[in-house]
């Protein structure tokens, strides 16, 4: 049986910092800054979700949604 996980749902206004996020840190190639950016969207999705999101969740996540900001 394949796992399946609902979608978070989250206020447009983090929503909107989120993509902001997303276009920034594909816009930098500086690795601390993309590391800063990444675990400040760790640390807001964390609210919005019953787990605490991972830094490398969120960079994976950035990376999948390259071209999609």
């Amino acid at each position: 049986m394949p796992l399946t996980r609902n979608p978070i749902e989250i206020p447009p206004d983090a929503a909107k910092a989120f993509m902001r996020d997303l276009r920034a840190y594909h816009n930098t190639k500086d690795g601390d800054a993309r590391t800063a950016i990444a675990a400040r969207q760790a640390e807001q999705l964390s609210k919005h979700v019953r787990s605490s999101v991972k830094l490398a969740e969120v960079k994976e996540l950035f990376e999948r949604m390259k071209g999609q900001s």
